[in-house]
């Protein structure tokens, strides 16, 4: 099926919740890692451009999201129009 932004976003809930269950165990003591995601959909794809152009929207995503702080989500709400 299509990828979706209500989908996208109950999939980075999961991932971010799946990280903040696990304890890695490490030489200097344990560790629990945190996700910070950003991501978007495209209402459809009609070039390589288009691909292009939402990697450029979801860099952003992410860099929101990682100044927002550990396990934040940064999802576009709507799937974004070539060229939009």
């Amino acid at each position: 099926g299509d990828a979706t932004p209500f989908g996208l976003r109950a999939l980075a809930e999961r991932l971010v919740a799946e990280a903040a269950g696990l304890r890695l165990e490490l030489a200097q003591g344990p560790l629990t890692p945190s996700l910070s995601l950003g991501g978007a959909c495209l209402a459809t794809s009609r070039s390589p451009a288009d691909a292009r152009a939402l990697r450029v929207v979801v860099e952003r995503l992410l860099t929101r999201a990682r100044q927002r702080g550990p396990a934040t989500l940064e999802i576009h709400a709507q799937p974004l129009q070539p060229g939009g």
